[in-house]
């Protein structure tokens, strides 16, 4: 049994095709500039397009905020996660690689590549990655959530229980969690009783 992940933009859910990060980012909040303000419209303009399910518009202003400036790493992560969610699951991850050989530990781009990889269905991968947001951050329910699902993809219910027991400790009231922990001890029952069958 797969434990299925919904992902949400802030306001819209995903199509169920591609699993993506739950938050994108805000863009770029450095000192103001006419530069820097080019490039914040461009990816606010692009999140935004994202939200209504203009994917390719929205690929669009990042590839060209990327232009402007390639090493944008927002830029890089809301292409990434855009990318995944209309299944382009390469290109995503050349993103995603692409942010992270700018940033080794940015949080975001580590959870985009770790949600591309459990779309590719490949779960080992994924979860080096989740640990390593999880080593950096150990409280984020996030990760811990997503772990757990690639714990319940393995076939680790006992894992992803326990993983999940950590999030809702810190968040009582994430309901994914809750959901997913009912999941895992189902299939859990389900594995034991087909063992003793």
């Amino acid at each position: 049994m797969i434990l299925v992940v919904i992902i949400l933009f802030p306001v819209l859910q995903l199509p169920p095709k591609a699993m993506a990060q739950a938050s994108i980012s805000k863009g770029n909040t450095d000192a103001p500039s006419s530069k820097t303000n080019s490039i914040d419209d461009l990816i606010k303009k692009g999140v935004g397009l994202a939200k209504l399910g203009k994917y390719n518009d929205a690929i669009s202003l990042f590839d060209q905020t990327l232009v402007i400036e390639p090493n944008n790493i927002n830029a890089l992560i809301d292409k990434g996660l855009t990318l995944g969610v209309i299944g382009k699951n390469n290109e995503a991850m050349t993103s995603y690689d692409k942010a992270l050989s700018i940033n080794p530990n940015d949080i975001q781009a580590l959870k985009g590549k770790a949600l591309v990889l459990v779309d590719l269905q490949k779960y080992n991968e994924a979860m080096v990655l989740f640990d390593k947001v999880l080593s950096m951050n150990p409280n984020d329910t996030e990760a811990l959530s997503r772990r757990a699902s690639v714990l319940g993809s393995l076939n680790r219910y006992d894992e992803a229980i326990n993983t999940l027991d950590k999030a809702l400790s810190i968040n009582p009231t994430l309901q994914e969690a809750a959901h997913l922990k009912a999941d895992a001890i189902q299939a859990l029952k389900n594995n034991s009783s087909a063992k003793n069958g």
